[in-house]
């Protein structure tokens, strides 16, 4: 994963754990911190710290350093108390267990008639993923006696006399004797 961290209103940068600001003078400040995982998602909602640093009358104290490791500033600095609800996929821990969108996995895909089948995907970080295990209807093979196309007719619309196939039973072709 990469942060990405911004100061006040400055620019997002990347950045490490812990972040580092010297120098700062006295005021109001608000951290901000996000992660990218390899699929480039993003956290959609930052974790922040506000502090404030007030000017201090002892001369030796010129600059003031904060340091913050990324896992200890959760929100603001009273985070607001969770209200416990159904988990769904919007990359929130809205059930308050500490973790976000588990385990919710959903049907995807247009049908389960014929040769058709419903796949499933999954959720992560408020983004369901590609649909795995789908079958999507295909074009109708004559004579296969499937439903290709997932209409719920078998061998439908085909010709033939250009194609040779029928809308009738196949017969089986007789066995050579000798």
């Amino acid at each position: 994963a990469v942060f990405q961290c911004k100061l006040n209103s400055g620019d997002w940068e990347i950045c490490a754990s812990p972040k580092t600001y010297s120098g700062l003078i006295p005021g109001e400040y608000r951290f901000q911190v996000f992660s990218i995982d390899a699929y480039d998602i993003s956290d959609p909602s930052p974790a922040a710290w506000s502090w404030t640093i007030v000017e201090t009358t002892d001369e030796t104290d010129d600059e003031e350093e904060v340091e913050e490791p990324f896992g200890e500033a959760q929100g603001e600095e009273e985070p607001p108390a969770c209200e416990s609800s159904e988990e769904i996929c919007d990359g929130i821990d809205n059930d308050c267990d500490g973790l976000i969108d588990e385990e919710l996995v959903q049907e995807c895909g247009m049908s389960d008639i014929g040769a058709c089948q419903f796949g499933t995907q999954s959720c992560s970080l408020g983004i369901w993923g590609e649909c795995r295990g789908v079958i999507e209807p295909s074009e109708e093979l004559c004579q296969d006696r499937i439903d290709n196309n997932c209409d719920g007719q078998t061998d439908e619309n085909c010709d033939s006399e250009e194609s040779g196939n029928s809308d009738s039973e196949v017969e089986p072709e007789a066995e050579p004797e000798g």
